[in-house]
């Protein structure tokens, strides 16, 4: 989540040899429903997609749906090892894009994200207050999904079983009752949210150049916008809103800081395997290393 999914989505949903939902489709991912009843919804939602695309292709074109790509965004695919388990039973080539981003950065986005959707639902009140993110960073519960372990990456991608696993991750492991690593078959194709983002025209034709061999697409794919970005900062603020460069949240940069090397070190080996795909590999290990980096002062000096 917070990691440029919806960009993704925006630039894939239009394109012609793609097929997939223009809203998010999580189901694949709920952990209370049964694994067979899931995978029936599931073949449900593929055949929805093809019944979809039925109506805006002629008589003579209708052959091609056969070569769609079939495509689902779920930003909580890796919460749990659910969607990891059913996939490899129902579309064991399935591919997966998986975007990443500054562990400090995604900490403050999807903190401010939840703030947001709670005013949104109408569910934030001085009945049910919103706690700092202090508060919520030394609770035994997550609140709302968040977490100090909630931007540890490791954590997601290990579920993957595309390369060795440190003793250390794996007693880690055991403290995440809601994953698991799970063999299978994927392809990965792994992003930072800087390669979105990236005013390098070059090296962003490249990255799509390379996400459209890794999807088997033969037509291009459009620049990526910025898209489902929060709205609600400076004057429109909640005031719960966090701006994580502030003094006052200086050891809780650190404490991410700490975890962010963990994080660098499995992905530096995670990205050497056969079915891990990265896109401009040196910028991307670079945008990795600046996870070593407190990115506030980056911003502020």
């Amino acid at each position: 989540p917070k990691c440029g999914t919806t960009s993704i989505l925006y630039a894939l949903q239009p394109h012609p040899e793609v097929s997939m939902d223009s809203q998010e489709n999580c189901q694949i991912a709920r952990p209370i429903q049964a694994d067979d009843l899931n995978i029936k919804r599931l073949e449900s939602d593929v055949a929805a997609l093809y019944r979809q695309e039925r109506k805006f292709l002629s008589a003579e074109n209708t052959p091609a749906l056969g070569r769609k790509v079939i495509g689902m965004k779920c930003p909580d695919a890796l919460k749990n090892f659910r969607a990891v388990h059913r996939l490899s039973m129902h579309s064991p080539h399935c591919r997966f894009i998986v975007g990443i981003r500054h562990p400090v950065l995604i900490l403050q986005s999807f903190y401010n994200y939840r703030i947001t959707a709670m005013y949104d639902n109408g569910v934030a009140d001085a009945n049910k207050p919103i706690p700092p993110l202090e508060i919520v960073l030394d609770s035994p519960v997550p609140w709302q999904d968040v977490s100090l372990d909630t931007v540890r990456f490791e954590f997601y991608l290990v579920q993957f079983a595309k390369t060795a696993i440190q003793l250390e991750l794996l007693q880690e492991l055991q403290t995440q009752d809601w994953l698991a690593i799970k063999p299978n078959k994927f392809q990965i194709f792994l992003y930072t949210i800087d390669q979105l983002e990236d005013d390098n025209e070059q090296r962003q034709a490249s990255f799509r150049m390379e996400l459209e061999r890794f999807l088997g697409l033969s037509k291009p794919l459009p620049a990526f916008g910025r898209e489902n970005v929060n709205r609600f900062v400076g004057e429109k603020a909640h005031p719960e809103t966090m701006d994580i460069c502030q003094d006052q949240y200086k050891g809780v940069r650190h404490r991410v800081l700490e975890n962010a090397k963990k994080s660098q070190a499995y992905i530096r080996d995670f990205v050497k395997s056969v079915d891990v795909t990265v896109a401009n590999q040196q910028h991307f290990l670079a945008t990795i290393d600046s996870w070593s980096r407190d990115p506030c002062f980056n911003l502020t000096k």
